[in-house]
C-alpha cells in the first residue's frame, strides 16, 4: 500500500512538471498555481469555510485597490503615455504623472502607441487616483484606477511602459507585469532592441 502511494505521488510530481514546462513554451510563463490558488481563496470564502484566515493570506499577496481616493474626476488631456491632467470634483485641474510607469518620449520609437493606449484606457473617463509624491514640474505623482483596476499596471501588462523601478523598487507586482510583457513580446517589447526613456531623454538632452 505505501508503495502505490509513493508511486501515485512520483506520478503527480511528473505530471505537475510536464503542466509546468508546456505552460512555459506555450505562454513564457507559469500560471497554473495561480488558477489553483484562486480556487483555493474562492473555497475558502464559502459562509460554511471553517478556515477564513486561509483567504486573508491569500488577499493579502495582491495590493489592496483604495477604498478612499486623494483625487477623483475626469480625464481630461492625455500628454503621453505616463501623464494626462485631470478635472477634478472641485473645479480644478491637475497635472498627473503615472507613479511606477515610465512610458516612452512622443518623440521616441512606440511613444505615439503609448499614447493612444492610455487615451483608449482613460480619456474622457471618471477615475480616482491615489497620490504618491509630487515632482519637479509640480505634478501629482499617482496610481490611477478605472473600473477598480489600476491604470499603471495595465499599462505595464500591455507592454506600453517600462516599470520606473528607481522609483517604484517596492512594487514587484509592477516588475512581474513588465516581465511577462516582455517574454510574450507585447507593446514595445515587440521591437528587437527598445532603449528606455530614461536613457533616450539623456541621449537627446538639449
Amino acid at each position: 500500500m505505501a508503495r502505490r502511494g509513493r508511486r501515485r505521488g512520483r506520478w503527480l510530481i511528473i505530471a505537475l512538471v510536464l503542466l509546468s514546462a508546456f505552460q512555459w513554451w506555450r505562454d513564457g510563463e507559469i500560471s497554473w498555481p495561480n488558477a489553483v490558488l484562486d480556487n483555493l481563496q474562492e473555497w475558502a470564502n464559502r459562509p460554511e469555510a471553517s478556515w477564513r484566515q486561509a483567504s486573508d493570506t491569500l488577499n493579502e499577496a495582491a495590493p489592496a485597490i483604495p477604498e478612499d481616493f486623494d483625487l477623483v474626476g475626469k480625464v481630461v488631456r492625455v500628454s503621453d503615455g505616463d501623464s494626462l491632467s485631470l478635472l477634478a470634483a472641485d473645479g480644478k485641474q491637475y497635472a498627473l504623472r503615472l507613479y511606477g510607469v515610465d512610458a516612452p518620449e512622443r518623440d521616441q520609437p512606440f511613444g505615439d502607441q503609448s499614447r493612444a493606449h492610455l487615451r483608449r484606457l482613460v480619456d474622457g473617463r471618471s477615475v480616482g487616483a491615489t497620490v504618491e509624491s509630487v515632482d519637479d514640474y509640480q505634478r501629482q505623482v499617482v496610481e490611477v484606477f478605472i473600473d477598480g483596476r489600476s491604470v499603471n499596471l495595465m499599462m505595464l501588462e500591455a507592454g506600453m511602459a517600462w516599470w520606473y523601478r528607481y522609483y517604484a523598487r517596492a512594487r514587484s507586482d509592477m516588475g512581474e507585469a513588465e516581465r511577462v510583457a516582455r517574454a510574450k513580446e507585447r507593446g514595445l517589447w515587440s521591437q528587437p532592441d527598445p532603449v528606455e526613456p530614461r536613457r533616450w531623454r539623456q541621449q537627446n538632452r538639449g
